[in-house]
């Protein structure tokens, strides 16, 4: 096994309009690891097309699930990659030079990938500039098992990269509502999981709260109209997982 090779590692759920150009961007990589979790439309030809290492895995939670997934490369050096995700030509060739260098001195690398919204890259706030470990030895580490949200967790140093992960969070409004549901959804499991508590106290304050944090502290103000959206449906999202949370415990059925 080269020490500098990398396993582009995937997880797909009913991916067929966005899988090809992920696999596009990451067919330099050494291996690209597939893990499925039963789709029913076209995302297992094509990624099979592409002479992917493809498999099937139930699915239960995020975290175990690119636990799975990380299992099955053949790399120590783990690029995961979400199957919406492109990497850039940029960040490709930056990487490329990092790993033709021979010995690397870090545990994994940072990827940064702003937020794309309302047909607009944000340039200002925390949305332009989010970053998580996404390249990584798994010598030093993996994902935990968070259900959702889940994170690489690394003893060593890390280093953050300068180009960045395209990511096309979503298609429309309709589409991000879509989205809304199940992650709130999944939120709410996590948050019961870790003995979590949402008083009436909390759900009301969620919304204000939060559209000022995103709007006024994080600067969304700076991203004009669509920052504005982002901001209103950001804080619904915070208000409407404290609300499940509160009629899971509190309100039966």
């Amino acid at each position: 096994m080269d020490e500098n090779k990398i396993s582009a590692v995937i997880i797909t759920f009913n991916n067929a309009d966005t899988i090809e150009s992920t696999l596009t961007s990451v067919n330099w990589c050494d291996e690209i690891v597939v893990v499925d979790s039963g789709s029913t439309d076209r995302t297992r030809e094509i990624c099979l097309q592409y002479g992917c290492n493809f498999s099937t895995h139930s699915f239960n939670g995020y975290g175990l699930q690119k636990q799975h997934a990380t299992g099955l490369a053949r790399n120590k050096w783990i690029l995961s990659i979400d199957s919406d995700e492109m990497i850039s030509k940029e960040l490709q060739l930056e990487i490329q030079g990092i790993f033709s260098n021979g010995e690397i001195p870090y545990a994994g690398f940072k990827l940064v990938r702003p937020l794309f919204f309302m047909g607009k890259f944000f340039k200002y706030g925390r949305e332009s500039k989010l970053s998580h470990v996404r390249l990584y030895n798994s010598n030093y580490g993996g994902f935990n098992e968070n259900i959702l949200h889940e994170s690489v967790i690394l003893q060593g140093e890390v280093k953050e990269l300068n180009n960045i992960v395209i990511h096309y969070s979503y298609k429309n409004l309709f589409h991000y509502f879509e989205k809304f549901n199940h992650f709130t959804s999944l939120a709410v499991e996590d948050a019961i999981r870790n003995k979590k508590k949402a008083s009436k106290f909390q759900v009301l304050v969620k919304f204000p709260a939060g559209f000022i944090i995103y709007y006024v502290l994080q600067r969304n103000f700076l991203n004009g109209f669509p920052g504005f959206v982002w901001s209103v449906i950001s804080a619904y999202y915070k208000f409407m997982k404290y609300l499940k949370l509160y009629e899971a415990l509190n309100i039966k059925n």
